[in-house]
Protein backbone atom coordinates (compact mmCIF):
# COMPACT_ATOMS: atom_id res chain seq x y z
CA UNK A 1 0.00 0.00 0.00
CA UNK A 2 2.88 2.34 0.71
CA UNK A 3 4.09 1.91 -2.87
CA UNK A 4 0.71 3.10 -4.14
CA UNK A 5 0.95 6.20 -1.94
CA UNK A 6 4.42 6.93 -3.28
CA UNK A 7 3.29 6.42 -6.88
CA UNK A 8 0.37 8.83 -6.49
CA UNK A 9 2.55 11.42 -4.73
CA UNK A 10 5.15 11.12 -7.47
CA UNK A 11 2.60 11.57 -10.24
CA UNK A 12 1.04 14.60 -8.58
CA UNK A 13 4.47 16.16 -7.99
CA UNK A 14 5.54 15.63 -11.60
CA UNK A 15 2.29 17.19 -12.79
CA UNK A 16 2.82 20.21 -10.55
CA UNK A 17 6.40 20.60 -11.80
CA UNK A 18 5.24 20.55 -15.43
CA UNK A 19 2.49 23.07 -14.68
CA UNK A 20 4.99 25.38 -12.97
CA UNK A 21 7.44 24.95 -15.86
CA UNK A 22 4.82 25.93 -18.42
CA UNK A 23 4.01 29.09 -16.47
CA UNK A 24 7.70 30.02 -16.34
CA UNK A 25 8.22 29.23 -20.05
CA UNK A 26 10.90 26.63 -19.22
CA UNK A 27 12.19 24.13 -21.75
CA UNK A 28 10.22 20.89 -21.51
CA UNK A 29 13.01 18.86 -23.09
CA UNK A 30 15.37 19.72 -20.25
CA UNK A 31 12.65 18.93 -17.73
CA UNK A 32 12.00 15.53 -19.32
CA UNK A 33 15.73 14.79 -19.35
CA UNK A 34 16.02 15.50 -15.63
CA UNK A 35 12.89 13.43 -14.98
CA UNK A 36 14.28 10.41 -16.84
CA UNK A 37 17.68 10.79 -15.18
CA UNK A 38 15.99 10.73 -11.77
CA UNK A 39 14.02 7.63 -12.78
CA UNK A 40 17.20 5.86 -13.88
CA UNK A 41 18.92 6.79 -10.61
CA UNK A 42 15.96 5.54 -8.60
CA UNK A 43 15.95 2.29 -10.58
CA UNK A 44 19.64 1.79 -9.92
CA UNK A 45 19.09 2.28 -6.19
CA UNK A 46 15.96 0.10 -6.01
CA UNK A 47 17.74 -3.27 -5.60
CA UNK A 48 19.57 -1.94 -2.55
CA UNK A 49 16.43 -0.55 -0.94
CA UNK A 50 14.43 -3.77 -1.24
CA UNK A 51 16.91 -5.62 0.95
CA UNK A 52 15.89 -3.76 4.07
CA UNK A 53 12.24 -3.29 3.00
CA UNK A 54 11.48 -7.01 3.33
CA UNK A 55 13.32 -7.64 6.59
CA UNK A 56 10.75 -7.82 9.33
Amino acid sequence: MIFLVFAVASSVTIGMIFKHASRQQLDRTALLTVNYAAAVAATMLAPFSTVWAFRS
